[in-house]
């Protein structure tokens, strides 16, 4: 499989304007394909706004096709996109009509905030918008992409612009709903292990029945609900709790400040650490991975990636070590604060 991924982050633009560029732009990449007989070819186009980023995929088999799309693919212009302009505005109207969040979606995005934005923003829409003016948004946002490409066993980078560093605040009080409530922690990551280490940490927290959540919280107290909830945003990687709301904050203080040799054996790491890369490839490789990389502040120019050998090398002390860091986090921004 490879792939071809376009990342922009938001800068300045509103996720509106993001949310419209994707929509032009992805009707540009299939026109595209049409005019260079490429449509034929079994390649798959996947594009997503979100609170601060668009992502646009295209993944195919062929590795022969990567430096022609990727010609192709910097070779798109916005001069004469109005018609495009103003029948995808009309189209994102009925798209933001469905509002599919659930209140816990609500709850943990309501955990942290990035320049005021909430998760509603994905669901901006304006009604009259200047054709001629976002003509020239359009052009600003396509000169903010950056081009990753995902081959076999290699990252590389083709265009990288330089991304801003805006912060991601987490919310120092648990949020809290009727039945649920939520916590958690940011982390910068600048290498793919890393990325790694905080991924496996969250999938022994809280991503199976033998979880840290189900064994100190949930069983202990005869609770239900409570899991793990990774997003990346901004190029941090943010780790949230949603537990039900009768988990006391003594009985979370009480799992965060033990140390990780009494929650975890080293037996049990190696079940987790094998059931975790099970996971992996049938959860999360390869969309979500490459999504996640391309989200984050790595340097990723020539990288040459075994994912199986990269998370065997992964030991006990990595995630003790991770895990000291994160139960830090959260005690100062909930319980010393």
């Amino acid at each position: 499989m490879n792939i071809i991924t376009v990342n922009i982050q938001k800068k300045e633009f509103s996720t509106f304007e993001l949310h419209l560029f994707e929509h032009v732009y992805t009707r540009k990449v299939e026109q595209m394909l049409k005019e260079n007989n490429l449509d034929n070819l079994g390649i798959l186009i996947n594009a997503e706004t979100f609170i601060s980023y668009l992502n646009l995929t295209l993944a195919f088999y062929d590795k022969k096709l990567i430096n022609k799309l990727l010609r192709l693919l910097n070779d798109i212009k916005f001069d004469d996109c109005e018609h495009l302009l103003q029948s995808e505005h009309s189209r994102i109207k009925e798209e933001v009509k469905v509002i599919d969040l659930t209140e816990e979606d609500e709850l943990l995005y309501s955990t942290f905030r990035i320049d005021n934005l909430d998760i509603m923003s994905i669901y901006e829409y304006v009604d009259d918008i200047d054709i001629k003016d976002k003509i020239k948004v359009m052009k600003k946002i396509e000169k903010e992409k950056s081009i990753y490409v995902f081959q076999g066993d290699r990252i590389y980078s083709i265009l990288n612009t330089k991304n801003l560093d805006n912060k991601v605040i987490i919310n120092d009080k648990y949020q809290k709903n009727l039945e649920h409530m939520s916590f958690g922690a940011c982390f910068n990551v600048f290498s793919i292990k890393e990325y790694f280490i905080i991924s496996m940490m969250s999938f022994i927290l809280g991503k199976t029945s033998e979880s840290v959540i189900d064994k100190f919280i949930l069983s202990k107290n005869d609770l239900y609900y409570g899991y793990t909830f990774d997003v990346i945003l901004n190029k941090k990687y943010i780790l949230l709790l949603l537990l039900d709301n009768n988990a006391s904050i003594k009985i979370i203080n009480s799992m965060l400040r033990k140390s990780f040799d009494e929650i975890i054996s080293k037996k049990d790491f190696v079940k987790f650490k094998n059931t975790f890369i099970t996971n992996f490839y049938l959860n999360e490789f390869p969309s979500k991975f490459f999504g996640d990389i391309c989200n984050l502040n790595i340097n990723v120019d020539v990288s040459i990636l075994n994912i199986e050998e990269l998370v065997k090398s992964i030991t006990f002390d990595d995630i003790k070590e991770m895990f000291d860091s994160f139960k830090n986090k959260v005690l100062d921004n909930y319980v010393n604060s």
